[in-house]
């Protein structure tokens, strides 16, 4: 896998019907996509009642909610991608070598883990350099 794209949230805005919603970014495991709905009262965090799901055409969903009725209209749901901070590839001298464990779990991670980072950069407040 490659990492070709700076996405790393998607707002999708309620409308009564949808429950399938296509994840544009990539990641590394399903654990790592997250859900915020936003509603009237707020924001709050999505634990539960949502699905992962990958078809054969390798396109991932996102099925919220599992159970009960879909996203009302003036409801946004924003998924987003929350890689942990930890490094998961030791190579070891003179162990075996597999390009795909570089390429996906480390310069893959790493790359999603910066471009997580730099999104919340973007909203950050920021002061002047000098």
């Amino acid at each position: 896998m490659t990492v070709e794209t700076t996405i790393t949230k998607q707002f999708y805005e309620g409308d009564g019907a949808a429950t399938v919603f296509p994840v544009p970014f990539p990641y590394s495991k399903p654990e790592h996509i997250k859900l915020l709905l936003t509603d009237a009262t707020g924001d709050s965090q999505i634990t539960e009642n949502f699905l992962v799901q990958m078809n054969s055409s390798g396109d991932t969903s996102v099925v919220y909610p599992v159970e009960g009725a879909p996203l009302p209209p003036g409801a946004r749901l924003t998924l987003y991608r929350q890689t942990p901070l930890t490094q998961i590839v030791d190579l070891i001298y003179a162990g075996a070598f597999s390009p795909d464990v570089l390429e996906k779990d480390a310069l893959d991670r790493l790359e999603m883990q910066i471009q997580e980072l730099q999104e919340e950069i973007y909203r950050a407040i920021k002061s002047s350099l000098s």
